[in-house]
């Protein structure tokens, strides 16, 4: 972090169109040491639209591992508006983004669009369980965990926790029969799972 701000930090001064870029960077790495950064400002809306996509999506990932996720956020209404990005890759860089922020709306909208990019993705299906899972809407949950585990299971990466609560969310709704079904398949079938949760 302590070199990248080095290298970026003289960038700052030249052109318009790498110094909103190496802004971002300095900014996005500046929470993992002890430089003073107070000066540097966020770039505007104006520059940020110059700067190259990739870069936003390295800016995006290192403001949002640094806990700087309202600043991420700001990226990632830039990079959903452009259409010379990888579209599967903004959408799984924004879905995180907006779910630390709890904007629910947003996020299943956003797995909507990916799943209907990628249906065998099993991921923007298990993330829309955990909004539901959030909310309390133990209806979706079900039918986005059981979507999430019928991929997974297909491509042998299913995981003993996403059964667990999926048998959970059966109890809770008073489905005992899909409970027992779950139960027996993760005992009897899927026996290698049965150490990573207690049953």
């Amino acid at each position: 972090a302590r070199e990248c701000i080095r290298l970026a930090e003289p960038l700052i001064n030249k052109g318009q169109h790498v110094r909103a870029t190496a802004a971002l960077f300095v900014l996005g790495v500046a929470p993992l040491t002890d430089a003073d950064v107070s000066r540097i400002e966020f770039p505007t809306q104006e520059q940020l639209t110059h700067v190259d996509t990739a870069d936003l999506d390295a800016a995006i990932q290192m403001l949002f591992k640094t806990s700087q996720v309202g600043l991420a956020d700001r990226l990632v209404d830039v990079l959903l508006a452009r259409d010379d990005s990888d579209r599967k890759a903004a959408l799984r860089l924004a879905i995180p983004v907006r779910y630390e922020l709890a904007r629910d709306d947003d996020v299943l909208a956003l797995c909507d669009e990916l799943i209907a990019i990628r249906p065998r993705d099993a991921w923007p299906h298990h993330v829309q369980a955990m909004v539901h899972r959030n909310q309390g809407r133990w209806e979706h949950f079900v039918d986005a965990a059981e979507a999430a585990i019928a991929i997974m299971r297909g491509s042998g990466e299913i995981a003993a926790v996403d059964v667990r609560e999926l048998i959970d969310a059966y109890l809770k709704l008073g489905r005992t029969a899909d409970a027992r079904r779950e139960f027996d398949r993760l005992v009897n079938v899927d026996s290698r799972l049965r150490s990573e949760v207690p049953t």
